[in-house]
């Protein structure tokens, strides 16, 4: 067989984890990018989301930016600020409310587009968030 690449079981276990990350931050920046706009009563493209697993800006930590789309700010990126622990308590109730298995456009977004594992992902993440 040509051009083969296996992988050791140390290598799987990260590739793994990192696209567990990916899946639940993927999760997170869908949820939170739906409810944002909702708490700010603007329109949803008055704001942009990043995400990374590993950014390097913030020492290759995991990173989920919600953001002004205005040039300069209109101010939407302090007030979610100011409303961030009751933006992460309603993602976190959102979520374990949602009927779904693995996500779908109401919670998380759609399983497939997050991989296997993306709303339970995020549930673990969103649980650390907000105590």
């Amino acid at each position: 067989m040509g051009n083969l690449i296996t992988l050791c079981p140390a290598c799987h276990r990260k590739v793994e984890a990192n696209v567990r990350m990916r899946s639940g931050l993927a999760g997170l920046v869908y949820v939170l990018g739906q409810l944002a706009p909702l708490f700010l009563m603007c329109d949803p493209r008055d704001l942009g989301a990043f995400t990374d697993p590993a950014w390097a800006q913030f020492d290759n930590r995991p990173s989920v930016v919600l953001y002004d789309m205005v040039p300069a700010g209109i101010g939407f990126s302090q007030k979610l600020y100011e409303m961030h622990d009751d933006l992460l308590a309603r993602a976190l109730e959102l979520v374990q409310e949602c009927e779904c298995e693995d996500g779908c456009p109401s919670c998380v977004g759609p399983g497939g587009e997050n991989g296997i594992g993306g709303k339970r992902e995020t549930l673990e993440i969103l649980r650390i968030l907000a105590r």
